[in-house]
């Protein structure tokens, strides 16, 4: 029992070690970013409802793209009265160490967000992002009938 003792230290600690320099100081570096609403021609998806009524929550959803290196991020809300400004976000690898790679695919999120309007009349909601390829902005408007 002694004797493999020595050989599951070595062990331990060489997987310590490679653990360590896979994703030490030269790991991958992440940054957050508006979402990607218009992807080499694809474009977002934004559900609204038809109309509402004052003071009944309504969910608007809004797709993004991303897959390999892009992860979901979060989805931030700002309502102004009758104006809502929806902005989702992606999370983006952009420096990878060696022999790690990023892998290509299209993946679809959805960002979701619940309001509730305190007055009549027409409401406006921007969902903005990024066009790639360009990395410009990209805003989706759309607008429906708040009731009494």
């Amino acid at each position: 029992m002694n004797s493999r003792r020595p050989a599951l230290t070595v062990l331990v600690s060489f997987v310590a070690v490679a653990a360590c320099s896979a994703f030490g100081p030269e790991g991958p570096e992440t940054v957050r970013g508006a979402a990607i609403l218009l992807h080499h021609g694809d474009t977002t998806t934004v559900t609204v409802p038809t109309s509402v009524r004052v003071g009944v929550p309504v969910s608007i959803t809004a797709t993004s793209f991303g897959g390999g290196c892009i992860a979901k991020g979060e989805t931030e809300l700002t309502l102004r009265g009758l104006e809502a400004e929806v902005r989702p976000y992606r999370y983006e690898t952009i420096r990878l160490p060696p022999n790690m790679a990023c892998t290509s695919e299209l993946r679809i999120f959805q960002h979701t967000v619940t309001l509730e309007f305190e007055q009549p009349g027409v409401a406006r909601v921007r969902v903005f992002g990024l066009r790639r390829p360009g990395e410009t902005p990209y805003v989706v408007e759309r607008e429906f009938p708040v009731l009494q």
